[in-house]
Parts: C-alpha cells; structure tokens; sequence
C-alpha cells in the first residue's frame, strides 16, 4: 500500500488527492469506491498514516486477496 502511495506522490503528472486515490484503486484493481473509502479513511490529509502502518498493510493485502 505504501509502495503504490509513494509511486503515485512521485509520478509528476499525478495529482494524489484522495479522489483520484479512490479512482486508481476502483480502474486498476477493481476495487469499489465504498472499500477502498474505508483504506482512506486510514489516513489524514496530508496522506500520513492514522492506523499502525500493519494494519494498514493488512486491510491492503485483504482488499488485493478479494479482487486479485
């Protein structure tokens, strides 16, 4: 989940706010609007971790088991 943040911050031409953050997850991983709020809801705005980063990584690795 941190690898992909990351990746998307850096990508110059990516605007990571977290709408588009809901809309990469929904068009890349088929993942819905309403689970991938709940991955969000995670963090703060400014994109820092509001849950132990584990449980974070764990609901990520959950939500790729459901739609990989």
């Amino acid at each position: 989940m941190f690898d992909l943040l990351e990746f998307l911050q850096e990508d110059a031409s990516f605007r990571c706010t977290p709408f588009n953050f809901l809309r990469v997850l929904h068009e890349a991983a088929g993942i819905s609007l309403i689970e991938s709020r709940e991955l969000l809801s995670m963090f703060d705005l400014d994109w820092r971790p509001s849950a132990p980063a584990a449980e974070i990584e764990q609901k990520w690795a959950a939500m790729l088991s459901r739609h990989g």
